[in-house]
């Protein structure tokens, strides 16, 4: 029966989630504004800023992407499992970006990053963040 309902819940919270993991590959291909938030479930400032993020990427898009990348790198099922704890509604990422885009990975979190529309680092922005910082860090 505990089975059963295990999973049960598992496959809700899957259906319920955010976008499934993605690659990094293609992360600067299309000229826009990168978003890029390292976030942990034991983090609670990151569960402090996630609803403010979230609806910074949904009012910005087209303009920006954001991508979740999860700072203790957890992959498969139970990147989306802890994605769905935080509420992530943007990109989860399942490799951390850090080395193939040149940067440094970082040591404290939550840590977002804004990368310009030519790939360019434009801003390392520690702690929570609200649409207001994001905003002035894109000038």
């Amino acid at each position: 029966m505990k089975l059963g309902l295990t999973i049960i819940l598992t496959a809700l919270l899957v259906s319920c989630s955010p976008p499934p993991p993605a690659g990094t590959g293609q992360l600067l291909e299309n000229g826009r504004w990168k978003l890029i938030n390292y976030w942990a479930t034991w983090c609670n400032p990151c569960r402090e800023e996630m609803p403010e993020l979230n609806a910074f990427v949904h009012e910005q898009r087209g303009q920006l992407d954001g991508y979740a990348v999860n700072f203790d790198g957890v992959t498969g099922t139970e990147l989306v499992v802890q994605a769905t704890d935080l509420n992530i509604e943007f990109t989860l990422l399942e490799d951390d970006p850090a080395a193939e885009l040149g940067y440094a990975r970082p040591s404290v979190l939550p840590t977002t990053l804004l990368i310009d529309p030519a790939g360019e680092i434009r801003a390392r922005l520690l702690g929570p963040q609200t649409a207001a910082s994001l905003l002035e860090a894109m000038k």
